[in-house]
């Protein structure tokens, strides 16, 4: 592990929605790049964009989380305490992990117009705020 001198804290818990979006920061702790710097990160998978609300109040002194893979304008209504019944929690952008990225990927088979298949397996997942 790293030099971890000046970090506020050495151990912090983030919470991620099993999306697309969510795939640079599993990578990164995969990966170990938070660990380079001295930071240990606890990945835990929500279920839901309220289950993340709900366990960034609780914190992970509660329990919770600290943060991790939001929807915007998520992070900015939960500090304002908009979706939190009135509980202002701070939290700060760090990262833009994707910039409307949903997308679809396809091999060259179905270039010339060929039939394929695809499926939506996360009903609704992005809108259950």
């Amino acid at each position: 592990m790293a030099d971890d001198k000046g970090l506020e804290t050495k151990t912090i818990s983030l919470g991620f929605i099993p999306v697309l979006e969510a795939a640079p920061l599993v990578v990164a702790v995969e990966k170990g790049y938070f660990a380079t710097h001295g930071l240990e990160v606890n990945l835990s998978k929500l279920g839901s964009w309220p289950s993340a609300r709900d366990n960034v109040v609780l914190g992970s002194a509660g329990g919770g989380i600290d943060g991790g893979q939001w929807q915007m304008p998520m992070p900015q209504m939960i500090s304002e305490g908009a979706i939190t019944d009135g509980k202002k929690v701070p939290i700060y952008g760090l990262e833009m992990l994707t910039n409307q990225s949903n997308g679809i990927a396809a091999s060259n088979a179905v270039k010339n117009g060929s039939k394929f298949k695809a499926s939506y397996t996360i009903t609704k997942s992005n809108q259950e705020i």
